[in-house]
C-alpha cells in the first residue's frame, strides 16, 4: 500500500495474489498460452491493471511504480499473443491451408516487431527490467527467430509440426482451425 499508494496498492496486491497462484502462467506466456490465460491476462488488464493505473495519476512516483507493472502486464499479453499467432500459423499449415498461413505469418512480422518494440520501451524507461543490449540480441532472437522456419515451411508446403513443438494441453478453440 506504501509503494504503489492506498489505491492502487489493494488492486496490485490482488494481481500479485492471482499469479502467485498460478506461477506457471509466466512460463505459458512465454509459449503455449492458451486461449483461458490469455483471458486471464485480458481480465487482469480490465479489473486490475488499468484501474491501478488510473488511481494515482497525480503521484509521479507511484505512477511511476505501477507503470512499471503496466508495462510488464502488456508485454506478457503481447507474449501470449505472439504465441498463439505462431500456433495459429502452425496449425493452418498443418491442415493445409498455406494461403491462410502466409496471412497470419505476415501479420506475425508486424507482431512481432510490436513486442520488440514494448521490449525496447521498457528497456529505454530505464527502470532495470530489461537491458537494453538484450533486446538487439538474445531477445529479438526469442521473439523473431521461428518466423524464417514457419516461412520456409509454408513455401514448402510442409505439413508437420516439429514433435517439440505439439501442444497437448490445448483448450477447446486452440484445437481449431485460425479465423
Amino acid at each position: 500500500m506504501q509503494y504503489y499508494g492506498p489505491q492502487a496498492g489493494r488492486l496490485l496486491a490482488c494481481y500479485y495474489d492471482q499469479w502467485a497462484r498460478d506461477p506457471d502462467l509466466g512460463c505459458r506466456v512465454c509459449g503455449g498460452s492458451t486461449r483461458r490465460d490469455r483471458e486471464t491476462l485480458a481480465g487482469q488488464r480490465r479489473t486490475l491493471i488499468d484501474p491501478a493505473v488510473q488511481c494515482d495519476q497525480n503521484h509521479p512516483v507511484v505512477a511511476h511504480r505501477v507503470g512499471k507493472v503496466a508495462g510488464l502486464h502488456t508485454l506478457a499479453e503481447r507474449l501470449a499473443d505472439g504465441h498463439h499467432l505462431r500456433h495459429q500459423i502452425q496449425w493452418a499449415r498443418h491442415q493445409g491451408q498455406f494461403d491462410q498461413a502466409a496471412k497470419l505469418l505476415e501479420t506475425a512480422y508486424a507482431r512481432t516487431d510490436g513486442i520488440l518494440a514494448c521490449f525496447s520501451d521498457l528497456a529505454d524507461r530505464n527502470v532495470e527490467l530489461i537491458d537494453k543490449a538484450d533486446v538487439a540480441g538474445v531477445i529479438k532472437l526469442a521473439v523473431k527467430n521461428w518466423i524464417e522456419v514457419e516461412a520456409k515451411a509454408i513455401a514448402d508446403k510442409h505439413r508437420q509440426i516439429p514433435e517439440a513443438e505439439v501442444r497437448e494441453d490445448l483448450d477447446e478453440t486452440d484445437e481449431h482451425s485460425p479465423n
